[in-house]
């Protein structure tokens, strides 16, 4: 995933020197990375065993927890896992929001402690 996505972002923060500090993505079965605008690069492959039911959402839940981890300060590796876990939870069940709030009870433990 290093080539093109980096290229992008390179040049989407050259173009945009005041504006974008972090650029990330989860192409679906590639997992995510994350470039920041000081030149950081991270990339997260998903597990190997997850069973895909439904991806409906999966991007929005993998943006939502990236932008509560860096408005919360969490380091950028602890954001990238965090947003790649919850996605990852996500498309192993049917629909992008759940009725079962055990599911997201799971996952507010990590993300408020």
């Amino acid at each position: 995933m290093n080539g093109p996505i980096r290229v992008f972002g390179e040049v989407l923060f050259d173009h945009f020197p005041d504006g974008t500090r972090v650029l990330g993505g989860a192409p679906f079965n590639q997992g995510a990375v994350v470039l920041t605008a000081a030149g950081v690069y991270s990339e997260l492959k998903p597990q190997a065993d997850i069973k895909v039911i439904d991806t409906v959402g999966a991007g929005d839940a993998f943006s939502a927890v990236m932008i509560l981890g860096l408005t919360s300060g969490w380091a950028l590796d602890l954001a990238l896992r965090g947003a790649q876990g919850f996605a990852s939870a996500l498309v192993a069940r049917r629909g992008a929001t759940l009725d079962d709030r055990g599911f997201y009870r799971n996952f507010l433990g990590d993300w408020t402690t």
